[in-house]
């Protein structure tokens, strides 16, 4: 399964590709075992599909987590403005999280 095709796909539908690829893979594995098959290649395939749809997914995950840090750190501006905060270091934190996160996608992205 291409990368582009995986992208399309949503958080949920890809969870249940991987469920069943993983499923597929362990079958594959038990009949490689039993009586070898005769594309072993096929296992490799499987694997690394699997790998591709937990990479996308994770990266999804990660971008759905930075809109919402994005939208709490936006709501904390604002209550500090309008009243300083008790604890300033929670804006500060929250940005680094964002940060921290962006980096970890925007390496994915350039591999």
């Amino acid at each position: 399964m291409k990368s582009a095709e995986i992208k399309d796909l949503s958080v949920k539908e890809l969870q249940e590709r991987i469920d069943v690829e993983k499923a597929q893979l362990s079958k594959l594995k038990l009949q490689h075992g039993v009586s070898p098959i005769e594309n072993p290649s096929i296992i490799k395939k499987s694997r690394r599909d699997i790998a591709r749809m937990l990479t996308i997914l994770r990266q999804k995950n990660l971008q759905e987590r930075i809109e919402t840090e994005k939208a709490q750190l936006a709501k904390l501006k604002v209550q500090h403005a309008v009243s300083p905060v008790e604890n300033p270091s929670i804006i500060k934190k929250n940005r680094r999280d964002i940060a921290r996160m962006l980096t970890v996608l925007r390496q994915k992205n350039a591999k």
